[in-house]
């Protein structure tokens, strides 16, 4: 007697709130299509989107932010395929009845890179008002099906569904960021960074950082008084993040203090320049998070780990957005 064969879902996943999952996409949203690749082994999503092979952006969707969470790994294929993401984006907005997510003040196997805080007290941010979210269904059979999302309002409105057809994932460039190779680290409020880009001029065409490192290596910004002079400040080191435009040239400084940079790492002088355009993706993915850690390698490559929401413990994120960009000049270092 011949016997059926049932074929599991590759994945299923729900949550209550789709509003942190709308945030992690959006964040990555600049082109129309994106790659998603289930990790299983380091428990989380990616969807990596790129920009005329020079800017890569990455979501990090930790499988923590989902009520549950069930993937059984395919024999043959790699959990990975592309997606319209503005078409998901759009049915989630539009059929889950949620409008673009506001500003607001208020992280896995894979971590922040220069997290060590404990976790805050905005575990109410996207739950504040669960009373009247959108909960989610989604579901995904294997290679060749299409990904099925299931959106229910208010906890007992109509169930809306519709499905996304999946693509051939095309092959992205994503540089590999030398962590090894690191010649320059910081970490400051997300809020700080994105009132210095705002600062910068708009006609712009490159955005310079420049950082000099402390004259005295032993001496950190968790050494830093109120009282100390301007002279001392100097010797901590600092960054400045340059930008010409056609009405003259601005230049904006921060000192390695801890009320400034929450963290600065700097063996030598560097200057770099990046693209201003790649800087303006970045900075519209600022809103409404809380921290940001730029690193730079050997190469000139910048990569910046924005961090969405409070991380839960040391090890474990509640959604990262990762941007990576190639310098102007292969000159990096002074």
């Amino acid at each position: 007697m011949a016997s059926g064969i049932t074929h599991r879902p590759v994945l299923v996943a729900e949550m209550d709130d789709i509003r942190p999952f709308i945030r992690l996409l959006r964040g990555v949203a600049l082109k129309p299509n994106a790659l998603m690749e289930i990790l299983g082994d380091m428990g989380q999503i990616s969807v990596t989107v790129e920009d005329s092979r020079t800017l890569t952006a990455i979501a990090w969707i930790p499988t923590c932010i989902f009520t549950s969470f069930t993937f059984n790994p395919p024999v043959n294929d790699p959990p990975i395929f592309e997606i319209e993401l503005e078409s998901m984006l759009h049915c989630l907005y539009v059929l889950g009845n949620t409008g673009p997510i506001g500003k607001s003040k208020t992280l896995n196997k894979r971590r922040f890179a220069d997290d060590n805080d404990e976790a805050g007290d905005d575990e109410g941010r996207w739950g504040r008002d669960r009373k009247g979210a959108t909960s989610m269904r989604m579901e995904w059979m294997g290679k060749g099906h299409e990904l099925k999302m299931l959106l229910r309002s208010k906890g007992k409105g109509p169930i809306t569904e519709f499905s996304l057809r999946t693509l051939e994932p095309e092959e992205l460039v994503n540089p590999e960021f030398d962590i090894n190779q690191l010649v320059f680290s910081v970490q400051m409020r997300s809020e700080d960074l994105l009132s210095a880009l705002a600062d910068l001029p708009p006609s712009s065409r490159r955005i310079t950082l420049v950082a000099i490192p402390p004259k005295d290596s032993r001496l950190t910004s968790d050494q830093v008084d109120e009282g100390l002079q301007k002279r001392q400040r100097d010797e901590l080191g600092q960054l400045t993040i340059q930008a010409e435009g056609d009405f003259g040239s601005v230049e904006l400084d921060y000192p390695n203090e801890k009320d400034v940079l929450e963290r600065f790492a700097c063996e030598e002088s560097i200057s770099v320049s990046y693209h201003s355009a790649h800087f303006n993706h970045l900075s519209r993915a600022l809103h409404g998070t809380v921290k940001v850690c730029i690193q730079i390698d050997v190469r000139g490559l910048l990569c910046a780990q924005i961090m969405t929401q409070e991380p839960i413990d040391m090890n474990t994120h509640r959604g990262l957005l990762e941007f990576k960009m190639p310098p102007l000049e292969e000159d990096v270092i002074d």
